[in-house]
């Protein structure tokens, strides 16, 4: 059963772990340097309903939640291929097949620019609802308003 945001062949054979001298992997220190990033915003729950990353699948959010990454800021400016090499390690902890050549890359790229998309569209709301101070369609003068600017060009004149 393969999700529908999931991109790429399947392989069935395991993913091989590598380890340096020290005893931890390259996948390891690169999740304790992104926790370390991510610390400001841990504690905050992911599904915030003004986030960006709503707009990405449940295995999307259970992904980028495990790896302590809560905002599509901090997701799509951290290096993709950072982020495919846990998502590898993290399909197979959760028991999904690997996904063959680039495919963990590939759907990180394909998460990203639905971010992007999300964040696009969250700001052009935030920016059209601010500034006037009247919702969208509502007349710019009340009568009461127009009425008295009338009164003055006339007094005026």
């Amino acid at each position: 059963n393969r999700d529908d945001d999931e991109v790429g062949p399947v392989e069935s054979e395991e993913e091989e772990g590598s380890e340096d001298g020290d005893g931890e992997s390259p996948g390891a220190r690169r999740q304790s340097s992104m926790s370390k990033r991510n610390s400001a915003a841990r504690g905050r729950p992911l599904s915030d309903t003004d986030s960006p990353l709503e707009a990405l699948s449940a295995m999307a959010k259970d992904f980028l939640e495990s790896v302590e990454i809560r905002t599509a800021e901090e997701f799509v400016e951290t290096k993709t291929t950072e982020i495919a090499g846990l998502f590898g390690k993290w399909r197979k902890r959760m028991r999904l097949p690997k996904l063959r050549g680039s495919g963990n890359v590939a759907t990180i790229s394909a998460w990203k620019t639905t971010c992007r998309g999300a964040m696009e569209a969250f700001e052009r709301e935030k920016s059209s609802s601010k500034g006037r101070g009247r919702p969208r369609g509502a007349p710019s003068m009340t009568e009461e308003e127009r009425l008295v600017r009338e009164k003055e060009i006339e007094e005026a004149a």
